[in-house]
């Protein structure tokens, strides 16, 4: 929704799902989902696969930098394992992360406390904004320095596919285990440890906590066109789909075309789990460990520019990275003044 629902609203191509999905059906969504997906008290995106920033970390890597089997619960705990890994030789690097400012930046300061949006006076939308100059995402920023300085050199160059946003030099390195302990949405270790020697050596926890111990999530869902015809029955097909079991053992267990590890966005799945544990969900302990931090959890609010911030703001953040600017401050507040420049032209 982030990405691009507050555009389709806007533009008038979609409508509220409100008269067509089912009351029990809203009320099961997880609280911060549903909050995710609905703009003036409207549901406009039907929620359907869940991903969350995560860390994730190759056991085996550091068992032989000889750190216990355990998720860093803290960031101090976080740079410290990464550090060891690197001077025990273990890897070739100790963490790595996506530079992209929705998966790194963003969670990061998250962790630390969720409390930086702000409003941008004039702005119509009535929908905050994040704030590159709050102090959580100045500690965001340093923790991101200490990282890069533990992870590959081109950690901050752009992917090669989907115009540099899939197939990440983080990817590669977790992929070919160069890099013991990563920062992603849980998608990508799972995918990338099926090309380990031992794909049983991933783990997935919740983000270190920075005070806060909160995330980023975002769903993937449905949205309907308003000129569109038979909504009744796209109401009934989403819900159908969204509550078939099968899809969900497929993405969490695993098929033969994948393990995806997209969660479900209902409460009533995870209480139904907790109750009568399936056989496939017991292998899989990084479950819990994920939905465990939703309760805390914030996706980015719904604004034209929910993503294009991240995306205009990253060149001046990216400076104190590189070492190119010597205060995080000066870095980040460039970085809100680039995006506030792009906003206003738009409300002119």
């Amino acid at each position: 929704p982030f990405v691009e629902m507050a555009g389709l609203i806007e533009a008038g191509v979609i409508e509220p799902w409100d008269p067509y999905i089912p009351q029990e059906v809203l009320d099961d969504l997880s609280p911060a989902i549903r909050e995710e997906c609905t703009v003036d008290g409207k549901l406009y995106s039907w929620p359907f696969l869940l991903d969350v920033i995560v860390q994730a970390y190759n056991a085996n890597l550091a068992n032989a930098a000889g750190l216990t089997d355990e998720a860093p619960a803290d960031w101090d705990t976080y740079l410290a394992n990464s550090q060891a890994v690197v001077d025990s030789g273990a890897a070739l690097y100790g963490c790595t992360f996506d530079a992209h400012g929705w998966r790194s930046l963003c969670p990061i300061t998250h962790s630390i406390n969720t409390d930086t949006y702000y409003m941008l006076e004039g702005d119509p939308s009535g929908t905050p904004l994040f704030d590159f100059t709050s102090e959580q995402a100045i500690e965001a920023l340093e923790i991101m320095k200490q990282m890069l300085d533990l992870s590959s050199a081109n950690a901050l160059q752009p992917g090669t596919t989907d115009g540099g946003v899939n197939m990440t030099p983080d990817e590669i390195s977790f992929s070919a285990q160069n890099v013991a302990y990563y920062i992603k949405y849980q998608n990508a270790p799972l995918r990338f440890a099926e090309n380990w020697d031992d794909p049983s050596a991933l783990r997935i926890g919740a983000l270190p906590s920075g005070g806060e111990g909160a995330t980023v999530f975002w769903t993937t869902g449905a949205c309907l066109f308003k000129n569109g015809q038979n909504k009744e029955k796209a109401a009934e097909y989403m819900q159908s789909l969204t509550y078939e079991p099968q899809i969900w053992q497929d993405s969490i267990a695993g098929s033969a075309s994948g393990k995806p590890g997209h969660l479900p966005p209902y409460t009533s799945i995870y209480d139904e789990w907790a109750q009568n544990p399936p056989d496939w969900l017991q292998a899989e302990p990084w479950v819990p460990a994920v939905t465990g931090s939703m309760a805390v959890a914030k996706a980015i609010p719904n604004h034209a520019f929910g993503l294009q911030q991240f995306i205009i703001g990253q060149p001046e953040w990216e400076k104190y990275l590189k070492g190119e600017v010597d205060d995080p401050m000066v870095a980040l507040q460039a970085a809100k003044d680039a995006v506030v420049a792009e906003v206003e032209k738009t409300l002119g």
